[in-house]
């Protein structure tokens, strides 16, 4: 029987999430010999697992979901929300009855299993069994989400509500009273020995080892703090710090005891946002923590405010200063890892095809960010952004100062090669535009060990990273050709927009083959929509692989677009670059011929004279399947595939809504909501009463209580039928 949980990630209690022996400390020299181990017996066992499964042909196509959900303590009397940091005690239920439904052999019938996350306020939820490659199984989507759901709550206080926000409308914020977190029950002290953070306490970090390790040695390897700028939204009275261009947190005091150089009136300093910083005597040290490491997707930053899009202008303004304008600053892993992510994961036949729809969906990726968009406020602030992932993607960045030049991403971030076999070499070099660092002699062994280039410089890109958590009790204890922690322990860290996933080792003993994980959407708050992204995101694989469609474009313009997805309102103001005339033009065969130009969200899902349409192209798989699935069936099989088709279309109806502008996204939403709140000062800030009427929206939209006309009718949930 397919264990399902190796399916989509991880094992409890295994592997990543061991407690074998001590997590190493970082600037030991055990350490140091110990990640000299990792990398060189991490590739023997990716050389395992690629000569064991190679040749596996035939995989059916089973899928599944991740929703992580953080669990909010409401307070109606006082209207006040905050993170509950107990995670751990429904997941220990929740895994007991895991446990009961395998010795009685009855996992079957579990409504979902369920894991621990990076922060004590997060659960992450999955199927327990995978779907499959029918539409009734993939429409089944969302009855699952629900069950699970309700699954959640049984195991919950009364107060307490799992939500799938993206993250907390206050997290960061300090009660200035009494120097503790004002977003959390319990409250917590910040600057913990982990994260060192000013606005967040350790104790959001979940308890096992692994996470607090891994929050303290990305600090470490760094030599300094995370640093997360994303851009300040400004409004009327939004409070700017005058000297350092950031939010006006009072915690930002705590970056520097300096006074300023020409300061003589100090009457509207802070009250109102000043184009340009204002001199300051600092040291040296506080202009270092605030400065964050350059990457493609924070070319963004420049761009959006002087208008240029040039690489060679934006990596002249990207300072310390970063822009003119002020930006919102947070210092520590929590910021990113605390967000709530919509991710599936899905079998392929074979190793090619695995290879050939990992590179489709990398295109795609930003398409999908930028419809998901729901994340518009960071830090208790309403932002100029709209999505997650820049501040995911600073909030794990390791690299050293002297790493920065040649090594461009951070741990997360978009793809930065592609790995199909099939397009001529090329044309897959003019796709493959990005100076890729690799470690050459990774990449020597791997040729040597006959890994064809394509593959071989992707694995020997993951592995310029080092690995960030090492168990004493994991390490030489391990047999190289029957596990893969130590590949694992680097392939996992490297959170990219997509990820290729190897079967599992043969220590692991499930019948699992060659995978490949999507992983850029922004969670969305209701089980509608979540299942919406889902479906769509799963239809859109089966139609790549029915059509043997080919969707690529040069992946610096793969970066264009990622950065693109992060502005305000992207989906109906941004175009996006796209290749003309998909489906219509075998690029493989005919690659002289290939044009990309840029395409608005609403031509990309609805179609425009050059382009189909990816709604069309999903419609026109639906008809393919139902040949197969539908026609010549018994009459209750029939019925059952018309009313799978009929909640199919209610899903793509959503998209196609959002995509035109006549559906607001949740970013969209969440920002209009903020604007209009009674409480709102037109300071920017997210005020406790917001934050609990968000939450109280949110779980309200899950539950299937509320359906807000410009985000999510009644009349269009309807069309799907009941579940």
């Amino acid at each position: 029987k397919l264990q399902f949980l190796y399916f989509i990630g991880g094992k409890r209690n295994m592997g990543l999430l061991t407690n074998a022996g001590y997590p190493i400390a970082w600037d030991s020299e055990e350490n140091k010999a110990a990640v000299k181990y990792v990398l060189e017996h991490g590739i023997d066992q990716f050389l395992a697992l690629y000569s064991n499964y190679k040749g596996e042909v035939n995989r059916p196509f089973l899928w599944g979901d991740e929703v992580e959900y953080q669990l909010v303590k409401l307070d109606p009397k006082t209207k006040n929300a905050k993170l509950w940091l107990h995670a751990g005690e429904p997941l220990e239920q929740l895994n007991k009855l895991e446990d009961e439904a395998k010795e009685n052999n009855t996992l079957d019938k579990l409504e979902g299993l369920w894991r621990p996350e990076y922060a004590s306020f997060m659960i992450e939820g999955t199927p327990a069994n995978p779907y499959t490659h029918t539409l009734a199984s993939i429409a089944s989507c969302e009855k699952s989400l629900v069950t699970r759901r309700e699954m959640l709550k049984k195991h919950l206080p009364d107060d307490v509500v799992p939500l799938t926000l993206v993250n907390f409308p206050r997290m960061g914020t300090i009660d200035p009273r009494t120097g503790t977190s004002d977003f959390t029950t319990p409250a917590g002290v910040p600057k913990g020995p982990a994260s060192h953070s000013l606005f967040v306490p350790d104790n959001c970090i979940n308890p096992h080892p692994r996470f607090g390790t891994l929050t303290a040695n990305i600090r470490k390897r760094r030599n300094k703090k995370v640093s997360i700028r994303v851009p300040l939204f400004v409004d009327e009275r939004t409070k700017v710090d005058p000297f350092l261009n950031i939010d006006g947190n009072l915690q930002n005091k705590l970056l520097t005891s300096t006074t300023p150089d020409d300061d003589d009136d100090d009457d509207d300093d802070d009250a109102a946002a000043d184009p340009a910083p204002k001199k300051q005597k600092t040291d040296n040290s506080t202009r270092d923590d605030l400065k964050p490491n350059v990457t493609p997707t924070m070319y963004y930053f420049a761009q959006y405010f002087d208008k240029a899009e040039s690489k060679d202008i934006v990596a002249q303004k990207h300072t310390e200063s970063s822009a003119a304008h002020p930006s919102i600053y947070m210092d520590c892993m929590a910021f990113g890892m605390g967000c709530n992510c919509l991710q599936t994961t899905f079998q392929a036949k074979e190793l090619d095809q695995a290879r050939h729809v990992y590179d489709q969906l990398a295109v795609l990726c930003p398409i999908m960010l930028a419809i998901s968009a729901a994340t518009p406020i960071h830090k208790g602030l309403l932002s100029e952004i709209d999505v997650r992932w820049m501040v995911i993607s600073e909030s794990v960045d390791d690299r050293t100062e002297e790493e920065v030049p040649k090594i461009m991403k951070s741990r997360y971030d978009s793809v930065s090669t592609y790995i199909s076999t099939r397009p001529a070499d090329n044309y897959f070099a003019k796709m493959n535009d990005i100076d890729l660092h690799v470690d050459e002699g990774v990449y020597k062994r791997l040729r040597e060990a006959s890994i064809d280039h394509r593959l071989a410089r992707h694995v020997s890109h993951l592995f310029i990273r080092d690995p960030l958590v090492i168990y004493s009790g994991r390490l030489h204890q391990l047999e190289d050709a029957r596990e893969s922690d130590h590949f694992e322990n680097i392939q996992s860290t490297n959170w990219q927009s997509m990820r290729f996933k190897p079967p599992p080792a043969k220590a692991a003993g499930t019948d699992i083959g060659w995978r490949v994980e999507f992983r850029m959407m922004d969670a969305q708050m209701s089980n509608f929509e979540n299942a919406a992204y889902i479906v769509f995101t799963i239809l859109l694989a089966r139609a790549i692989i029915a059509f043997d469609l080919d969707f690529y474009i040069p992946l610096t313009k793969v970066d264009t677009n990622t950065a693109r997805a992060h502005i305000k309102d992207a989906i109906t103001t941004k175009k996006f670059i796209m290749q003309k005339n998909i489906g219509k033009l075998d690029i493989l065969k005919n690659p002289a011929k290939v044009e990309f130009c840029e395409m608005s969200v609403d031509e990309i899902f609805n179609g425009c004279d050059h382009f189909e349409g990816l709604i069309s192209i999903v419609n026109r798989y639906v008809a393919e399947a139902k040949k197969e699935e539908h026609d010549g069936k018994s009459s209750e099989e029939k019925k059952a595939w018309l009313a799978s088709e009929k909640r199919v279309n209610a899903y793509l109806e959503l998209l196609k809504r959002r995509a035109n502008g006549t559906l607001l996204t949740s970013a969209q939403y969440l920002r209009k909501f903020v604007l209009e709140h009674p409480t709102y000062q037109k300071d920017s800030k997210i005020t406790p009463e917001i934050a609990f009427d968000i939450c109280k929206t949110c779980d309200a939209l899950a539950a299937g209580e509320l359906f807000p006309e410009e985000l999510l009718p009644k009349s269009l949930v309807d069309m799907a039928g009941k579940l």
